[in-house]
């Protein structure tokens, strides 16, 4: 990975924007398919959990060349039943 840029927009729920710049197509390729096939897979955690987040987050994500851009929404009705489930907390 070359260049990484993050960008997170709090207003009315949460829009995130992951990009980054790969040193080739292929890993771009692979980096977007690994970063959905993690976010599925929290977002399945995440419904198991919490019964109101079946659908927790919007996401797509694409690669074009050696980018890769991933975009997710939340509401602030999910955020806020992720963060009391303690969702994103790091088991140690």
């Amino acid at each position: 990975m070359q260049n990484l840029l993050i960008s997170v927009q709090a207003s009315g729920g949460v829009d995130g924007k992951f990009q980054a710049v790969c040193g080739s197509t292929d890993d771009a390729n692979t980096l977007a398919q690994l970063l959905q096939l993690a976010l599925v897979y929290q977002q399945y955690q995440a419904s198991n959990r919490i019964k109101t987040c079946r659908n927790a987050w919007s996401s797509s994500g694409n690669a074009g060349g050696d980018r890769v851009t991933l975009r997710m929404s939340l509401s602030d009705d999910q955020m806020a039943a992720l963060i009391k489930k303690n969702t994103f907390a790091l088991k140690m």
